[in-house]
């Protein structure tokens, strides 16, 4: 077999420097020798896997599995790159990382990384020069030439092996990937199943739950006017209610004067407005006179971002507290005490320090503000 050197793709510009060069050791070892330049791209720029060569050669590479940054190179074998106006051959890769010990690297005196040779199951041999060398100026071919030597005679010996024996190195390394990607995918697939059956499960359990609710309000007696007077009754009990009414459109609530605890300290909601319409939603009256908004996690459009805990839905709330009335006003109460007074720091729309501080003196165990009489409240 003899050796031969072909050149890909563009990005050469040194190309009868780096051509020669080449040529010399592929001569020397009896090799078949392609080269390009992927400039700065990882992987196949150009598909040399295709040619079969003895040794492929890119110029401004890196192996594709290696972490890196692109930069730049200020010497190379001591030479100093823009002394000697070589600006476009200092890009390439930085490797942070260390390099694996099945890599050869090439290094110069400095300890820096010029190239990294890997060989794939013997069946393709890759040299990844990290920076852009062929990029010499006209002028400076000796300098390219001096530091491509200097590369290939850093490498180990290759192997020059038949065009058989590399069809059966692929085809064990094939193997090799395709065993492995076949392991992945039943892993997932076992996981994807794990959590199908987790999921059934859970939605067995929900399933049943909602028979039980269902058979629940089945034998409840149908609601009747003397149930409306002793609801709002119950809400207007609520220690936090300041009024309630109900309307066409759901529960209209207003609360007593309140507060919630942030950092030790009481910030006040004042007297907060919302409505519970019967399809289960709630709407809150904006305002901003003690903060941004109504309430940290309210925002500007009156649009709540519901806490994730068990009946934190507004309305499955709503309807347990108007069917099964002896539940009187739990959705009430949960929205005071449960939403208005509580505060996720990690989920809100807004900070919890924008809102007013209040005097602790003046707020209750229920975290209420009184006053001698409603004006003062009534004034916001």
């Amino acid at each position: 077999m003899d050796y031969s050197v072909q050149l890909v793709g563009s990005n050469l510009e040194a190309r009868q420097t780096v051509y020669k060069t080449v040529v010399e050791y592929a001569r020397a070892k009896n090799l078949t020798v392609l080269v390009c330049n992927n400039h700065g791209y990882t992987g196949d720029f150009h598909n040399l896997a295709a040619y079969a060569a003895d040794l492929e050669i890119k110029m401004w590479s890196v192996p594709e599995s290696f972490k890196v940054r692109q930069g730049t190179m200020a010497t190379v074998y001591g030479v100093a790159l823009h002394e000697h106006n070589l600006y476009e051959m200092t890009d390439c890769f930085i490797i942070d990382e260390p390099v694996p010990d099945n890599f050869h690297v090439v290094k110069d005196r400095d300890d820096q990384i010029l190239a990294i040779y890997e060989s794939s199951l013997g069946c393709r041999n890759v040299l990844h020069v990290l920076f852009d060398l062929p990029h010499a100026p006209h002028g400076k071919d000796e300098i390219a030439r001096h530091f491509l030597t200097r590369i290939l005679d850093a490498l180990p010996d290759i192997q020059r092996l038949t065009p058989e024996v590399k069809i059966l190195n692929s085809l064990k390394k094939a193997k090799v990937a395709l065993l492995r990607e076949l392991e992945e995918h039943i892993d997932s697939t076992r996981e994807s199943l794990d959590e199908l059956t987790d999921s059934i499960t859970k939605q067995e359990v929900k399933l049943e739950t909602l028979k039980t609710e269902l058979s629940s309000f089945s034998i409840l007696p149908d609601l009747m006017l003397a149930d409306v007077s002793e609801f709002i009754t119950k809400v207007k009990a609520l220690h936090q209610v300041y009024s309630v009414s109900l309307g066409s459109g759901g529960i209209h609530v207003t609360t007593q004067f309140l507060t919630f605890k942030f950092n030790d300290s009481f910030r006040i909601l004042g007297r907060v407005q919302f409505i519970i319409t019967w399809s289960g939603k709630v709407e809150f009256i904006h305002k901003r006179k003690y903060g941004p908004s109504v309430h940290p996690h309210v925002n500007a459009e009156g649009n709540a971002c519901w806490p994730n805990s068990p009946g934190g839905i507004p309305l499955s709330l709503t309807l347990k507290t108007l069917i099964l009335r002896a539940q009187g006003g739990e959705a009430v109460q949960f929205l005071i005490r449960g939403f208005l007074q509580q505060i996720n720091v990690g989920d809100t729309y807004y900070s919890p320090a924008k809102w007013t501080v209040a005097d602790p003196s003046k707020v209750d165990e229920m975290g209420v503000i009184h006053f001698v009489n409603d004006e003062e409240g009534d004034s916001e």
